[in-house]
């Protein structure tokens, strides 16, 4: 080769080296940039996998919780499933008790009753063969229970035939009522009333005029008839009869009951007024072979199963309200009761004129 030769190849190689350093400081920058970039992405790496760590932690702690809450849904809804059973059984239980109240006949018999017709003076020593008698029933009404008694018959029979009824309390709240026929058992065959006129005791009526406490009027009463200026004598005792202003007088001795019947009227002083009371016999009898048949209300429907969501007298408008609607099957409501769970009342029944 010629100088020429061997200095132009000379200059190639320095041209390549040149070359070679100007690829190896880029690739030494890249390699830097690229030691940077995996030192980022390790710390992205490691800030990921700690929120990830975290999140994790989080979940498993949030699926205890709902565990936990999941199992004492269970429990409740368990509790509240015996509470409810509880319940039921306990109405069943008072049903129950409510139709063996209505199936003792047997308890009727045993009942006083005091005669309070007309007697004519002339027949005083011969009983009627007969007596007339408008019975009073008496229902027991249980808590949760309604009583409705409407003016057309027909409403009352359209109520129980529907059943079930959603009575609206406001623009939101509902309840369901179930309506029931009201089933009494009233007498339908009495063999013997045997009657036997007391010799010890008198019935005293017309006390009604009377304005001072009962107490008072009736110890007044027993130390007027204890005087013998009164054709009284010692009285024993005396006792009003249920449902009634009259009392009854019972004297120690024998004949004093005779005395007063026979005289009949007295003007009994209390104060400065004078005020007439009647004497009459005290008759007790004795009922033989009563036989009872159901009979059903006409008018009054029984409505049961009412929760307790209302007061006594909200929720006896709202039945009402809720019945006088004829789009509800209801009607003209004569008179509307409700007896609000845990409390009880009688209800009485008597014959229609």
């Amino acid at each position: 080769m010629t100088m020429d030769q061997i200095l132009n190849e000379i200059k190639r190689c320095q041209d390549i080296w040149k070359t070679f350093e100007g690829d190896c400081l880029s690739l030494e920058a890249n390699i830097r940039a690229s030691e940077q970039d995996l030192a980022k992405f390790k710390e992205e790496y490691e800030l990921l996998s700690q929120n990830l760590l975290e999140a994790e932690n989080e979940a498993k702690a949030q699926e205890g919780s709902f565990q936990k809450m999941l199992q004492l849904g269970k429990k409740d809804s368990t509790q509240l499933m015996q509470e409810k059973q509880a319940l039921e059984y306990e109405l069943k239980q008072l049903h129950a008790a409510q139709e063996e109240i209505l199936k003792m006949p047997a308890a009727l018999p045993n009942k006083e009753m005091v005669f309070k017709g007309h007697v004519e003076k002339e027949k005083m020593d011969s009983f009627p063969e007969m007596l007339t008698f408008v019975p009073q029933i008496r229902y027991p009404v249980l808590g949760g229970s309604a009583l409705i008694t409407f003016e057309d018959p027909e409403v009352a029979r359209r109520v129980i035939q529907m059943g079930q009824h959603c009575i609206q309390l406001d623009e939101w709240s509902y309840v369901h009522v179930k309506a029931e026929a009201m089933t009494l058992l009233l007498p339908s065959f009495l063999k013997q009333i045997s009657l036997k006129q007391s010799s010890q005791q008198v019935l005293l009526s017309g006390l009604s005029a009377f304005s001072v406490p009962k107490d008072q009027l009736y110890d007044k009463l027993a130390l007027f008839f204890s005087k013998r200026k009164n054709q009284g004598g010692e009285v024993d005792h005396w006792e009003q009869l249920t449902n009634s202003d009259n009392i009854v007088l019972t004297f120690v001795d024998d004949g004093v009951a005779q005395r007063i019947v026979e005289k009949g009227l007295f003007q009994v002083p209390l104060g400065k007024v004078t005020h007439q009371i009647k004497a009459s016999h005290c008759l007790h009898g004795e009922i033989a072979d009563l036989q009872l048949h159901p009979s059903f209300c006409a008018r009054t429907v029984l409505l049961t199963e009412i929760p307790d969501v209302l007061g006594r007298e909200l929720m006896c408008e709202a039945l009402e309200i809720h019945f006088q609607k004829q789009s509800k099957g209801g009607g003209e409501v004569e008179t509307a009761v409700y007896i609000p769970a845990g409390h009880y009342a009688v209800a009485v029944f008597e014959e229609e004129d």
